[in-house]
């Protein structure tokens, strides 16, 4: 009985830690957003490959097609799916695009 309230307790909890953080210089013209964002779940650990990351740059160039990327902001969390076994391992990125004569197309 005792073990069916630890295990439905440890169950119940939750948690998410923000691993890193990271800003490019910011521009001027902040008319135009992008953002982007990738996860995986990691059991027991184990995680062959940050592939679903890799993806995050082309997807910030297909929406700023006429222009590039600039202050790009950064965020990796760890989110506990379940506890001891899963975890969510979830990468955001937003910036601004900025076309060669400094304002972004609308």
């Amino acid at each position: 009985m005792r073990w069916m309230v630890l295990l439905t307790a440890l169950a119940s909890v939750g948690c998410t830690h923000l691993r890193s953080f990271s800003v490019t210089t910011i521009p001027e013209d902040r008319n135009r957003p992008v953002e982007a964002a990738g996860q995986r779940i990691v059991v027991l650990g184990i995680n062959a490959t940050n592939d679903y990351a890799d993806t995050l740059v082309a997807d910030l160039a297909k929406q700023c097609p006429d222009g590039r990327v600039s202050g790009i902001i950064t965020r990796y969390e760890v989110a506990m799916v379940v506890p001891i076994f899963a975890y969510a391992h979830r990468v955001y990125v937003s910036g601004h695009c900025v076309t060669a004569t400094g304002v972004g197309a609308q």
